[in-house]
């Protein structure tokens, strides 16, 4: 196999979509009919400028001009298939749109991943990283945090996904690290959330700055990712030459943070449609600033992952001060469409992303017992 690869670049300060424009060739490993197959080979070329289409980045080991990649058959959430590319070493990833979307590659070409994806299909979630902070700086010998904050800029919402964060020393793109994985339970359509992954430093690491990268959804890197988006390939932003601490990152200066401390004091059983649920909820603000009037959201969920999908049996609005914690007995109905077995009861706080925090992946609880929902 031999082809080009060409990719328009994006003029966005901090985000690493440059453009690309380089030559592959490579062999399969079988039938490309067979979805196990693979496509392994070697690329040469370089990015582009993200300013300047025109200028190819030379001598910078952060853009290399040779390198390996992999062509490999993916399946979509939603079930449809596409083509990924992802190239090393820097793990740049490309999605290509699922058989019967908008997609078209030009004669000769691998096409261009800009046109990837169902373009600007309607009611899809489109994530994307605007800022990142690292404020204790990074050293071997010590545990990183990492502060991304983060997006949903699309039409829809998006279901579960993680972030992922990585680290590249500046002066050796061979030694790398990866952080713990953020699980987060959910974003809505134009709602945006803060989160730290943490990502411990060994003592023999190199010593110099480092070039930090954190990925939403992880399909920029060497997954499909867990959310069908409009735009696959904005998923990713850097943070160059790291070394020193920061100045605290803006997510945590004067913000709430609200968490959900428990769940729990269920009833052994309720009857759909004419039984109600009584609970017990506590909530605390470990934040330095106060959150007034906010929403804060209760359900049934047949697992203890909670979010804005689950069954939905109401609603409280609560202040919470900076440090102080709540807690006490919610009664809830329980709707009649909903049908029997066993349930979780969840409890989200802050669903409408009302409230700015610190940190907005602990939002959300459940119970650690079930209740059994009669018909």
């Amino acid at each position: 196999m031999t082809g080009t690869l060409r990719v328009d670049p994006v003029c966005d300060p901090g985000v690493h979509l440059t453009g690309v424009d380089i030559r592959l060739t490579g062999t399969a490993t079988g039938p490309w009919e067979n979805a196990a197959t693979t496509i392994n080979g070697a690329w040469n070329g370089g990015d582009t400028d993200p300013c300047d289409a025109s200028t190819i980045i030379q001598n910078d080991p952060a853009f290399p001009t040779t390198g390996t990649f992999v062509v490999s058959m993916i399946r979509m959430d939603d079930g449809r298939d596409a083509v990924r590319l992802v190239r090393m070493p820097t793990g740049y990833g490309y999605i290509f749109g699922p058989r019967g979307s908008v997609f078209s590659p030009s004669e000769g070409e691998a096409g261009s991943a800009g046109e990837s994806g169902a373009a600007a299909d309607s009611g899809e979630a489109d994530l994307k990283i605007t800022e990142i902070v690292v404020p204790t700086g990074m050293r071997p010998g010590m545990t990183a945090d990492i502060q991304a904050k983060f997006i949903n800029q699309g039409s829809g919402s998006a279901g579960p996904f993680s972030l992922f964060g990585y680290a590249f020393a500046a002066d050796d793109y061979q030694y790398s690290l990866q952080s713990e994985d953020v699980p987060i339970s959910g974003l809505a359509a134009g709602e945006t959330k803060t989160a730290t992954l943490t990502m411990r430093i060994p003592a023999d690491a190199p010593s110099g700055s480092w070039d930090v990268k954190v990925a939403v959804d992880n399909s920029n890197f060497s997954d499909g990712g867990a959310v069908v988006e409009t735009d696959e390939n904005n998923n990713e932003r850097w943070k160059r030459d790291v070394l020193g601490p920061e100045e605290a990152a803006p997510a945590s200066q004067g913000k709430a943070d609200l968490q959900v401390t428990g769940v729990g004091d269920l009833p052994l059983e309720a009857t759909a449609g004419a039984g109600s649920i009584t609970f017990t909820m506590g909530l605390k603000n470990a934040g330095t600033a106060s959150a007034n009037g906010f929403y804060v959201s209760f359900y049934l969920s047949g697992d203890r992952d909670i979010t804005i999908d689950d069954i939905y049996l109401g609603y409280g609005v609560v202040d919470l001060a900076a440090g102080e914690s709540k807690s006490g007995p919610v009664p809830v109905q329980v709707p009649a469409d909903v049908l029997p077995g066993m349930y979780f009861v969840g409890v989200i706080a802050n669903p409408r992303g009302t409230v700015d925090e610190q940190d907005e992946t602990n939002n959300a609880a459940a119970s650690e017992e079930q209740v059994l929902i009669l018909g």
